[in-house]
């Protein structure tokens, strides 16, 4: 932490997470100490905090207070101050898309609230909304001790659970009142079309179209109406790829698969595990393929386990990992509509061990360079004194690419 002075991070681990936000805290732990901070957390899984335990928060004076999806943001000491008592904000790092859960509207708007987004859609949401000193910052990567390819056991690895996407068509046809469902069918033919297209803008085009766009209720319908299409869409999406993979050598782990792709698919089936165990599943795989429609534009946490680990990552086409990493070189891109092409990248990789080595060599250096807990923390540091909001873009280089990922070897 050149050039900073020694600071204090009080880290708010949630309770109700997803257990890879109760996982990314402790990685994030470790980044700030690595800085050289003094980072504490305040696990609420042990319950809400008494008197001792906000005196004890109060002489630790933290310099920033931090928590991902509001965790904490309505917790308040015996004199009715919230976290950081006043000297200073939260900052709440929001994973999930905000309009998926219209109950968080009231939170972020709490004085004490500063909001980190992870795409630069929500973070164009948030700027609407009125939200104060919005920013930035995508997910990282932690590298786990290192397995030698020949030495892994898993030749591909698909992780993520199913529902069947007819059976939620069927349900919303069957739940929801006529106007809804054709919404909704509509929507989801749009986005099936071009899911590179943020679905929520798809659906504002498409309320506009039908006169809509101004009536009372559609906020209260967004969040559904979204919802479902991105469940039906990412399972019909998902299992299109995984059919197309017959044969191939893959173990899926996720619930739901089973009964829709049959034993004759030759893969091998696990349930669902903790995120912590699917790190682990992946820096032992030589290969890893990820169907994720909703993330077009998204850095999800899963990318960087592969790309950190030496799993060679063949991931639908992404904008910012277009970006940030060299496609072909360090992930391998195939079009969400073409699992064919999906298909041949997998089946490329696992027959050439250096082509593979070579691009799991250059993701893992450029991810633990640019793209670790420790490279995010230091950038939640920074910010106190620059908010973000409007931070200028990168330089690019002759060839339209960043000059930081030019200037690399």
């Amino acid at each position: 932490m050149s050039g900073e002075t020694h600071k204090r991070v009080l880290l708010v681990k949630g309770v109700a997470n997803y257990d890879h936000l109760r996982a990314f805290t402790d990685y994030l732990r470790i980044g700030f100490e690595e800085e050289g901070c003094d980072a504490r957390l305040l696990d609420l899984a042990r319950g809400t905090p008494g008197a001792a335990e906000w005196a004890s928060m109060a002489a630790f004076a933290p310099d920033l207070v931090l928590s991902f999806n509001l965790d904490g943001a309505t917790l308040a000491d015996p004199e009715g101050r919230p976290l950081g008592l006043g000297a200073v904000p939260l900052t709440t790092w929001m994973v999930d898309e905000p309009y998926f859960h219209p109950h968080w509207a009231s939170l972020l708007r709490l004085p004490h609230v500063r909001t980190v987004w992870g795409n630069p859609e929500t973070l164009a949401h948030a700027v609407a909304m009125g939200l104060p000193e919005p920013r930035m910052e995508t997910l990282a990567g932690r590298a786990l001790p290192r397995v030698r390819d020949e030495d892994r056991r898993l030749d591909v690895l698909f992780a993520g659970s199913i529902a069947d996407p007819e059976a939620i068509r069927q349900r919303w046809r069957a739940q929801l009142g006529p106007g809804t469902a054709s919404l909704l069918e509509a929507l989801v033919e749009e986005w099936s079309a071009d899911t590179a297209r943020p679905i929520r803008l798809v659906f504002q085009e498409l309320a506009r179209r039908a006169g809509i766009a101004d009536h009372p209720s559609l906020g209260q319908i967004e969040p559904i109406v979204c919802g479902e299409t991105n469940r039906y869409v990412r399972g019909a999406r998902r299992l299109a790829v995984l059919r197309a993979m017959k044969g191939l050598p893959i173990t899926v782990v996720g619930d739901g698969w089973r009964g829709l792709l049959g034993e004759d698919s030759g893969f091998t089936f696990r349930s669902a595990v903790p995120f912590h165990l699917f790190e682990e599943l992946a820096s032992d795989a030589r290969v890893t393929l990820t169907a994720q429609p909703i993330h077009a534009h998204v850095a999800s946490e899963r990318y960087f386990v592969s790309l950190a680990n030496g799993s060679a990552l063949v991931v639908n086409e992404n904008h910012w990992l277009r970006e940030a990493y060299d496609p072909g070189v360090e992930y391998a891109p195939y079009p969400i509509e073409q699992p064919e092409v999906a298909r041949a990248e997998v089946e490329r990789l696992l027959g050439d061990p250096v082509a593979r080595r070579a691009m799991t060599e250059a993701a893992r250096a450029r991810t633990l360079t640019d793209h670790d807990w420790r490279a995010r923390a230091r950038s939640l540091l920074a910010a106190g004194s620059a908010p973000r909001a409007d931070r200028p873009k990168r330089k690019r280089d002759r060839r339209g690419r960043s000059s930081r990922r030019a200037s690399r070897p």
